[in-house]
């Protein structure tokens, strides 16, 4: 969440709960954390092929390792790709179901 001043205000993320590599399933946990608990820039790790992420401090890093994390610039749906990739269905069903998404993420950023 962006404070009005532009600030980052909170950061929320999904995370594994118990998490092992060798592990087939995981427990998905929502992480939440307020100004002071986080700092800029934000430093994630992937640790599960379905998209579950694990933040580092940045001062925790290996310096042997640090050069190998990618930036990345975060880039928005259009409403046409909302549509497109049915994120959110007209009628949900048995297997065919909203994804997770909070009501402001499904917004168009231009």
């Amino acid at each position: 969440e962006i404070g009005a001043d532009g600030e980052l205000r909170v950061v929320q993320y999904e995370t594994a709960d118990n998490y092992h590599p060798s592990d087939f399933s995981v427990q998905h946990k929502t992480v939440r954390m307020q100004a002071g608990e986080f700092e800029e820039p934000l430093i994630f790790e992937v640790i599960s092929w379905n998209h579950l992420f694990d933040y580092r401090y940045a001062g925790d890093l290996d310096p042997e390792t640090e050069n190998q994390f990618i930036k990345l610039k975060p880039e928005y749906f259009t409403p046409e790709l909302w549509a497109e990739y049915s994120m959110v269905k007209a009628e949900e069903t048995r297997i065919s179901r909203n994804r997770a998404h909070l009501e402001f993420e499904r917004e168009y950023v231009p």
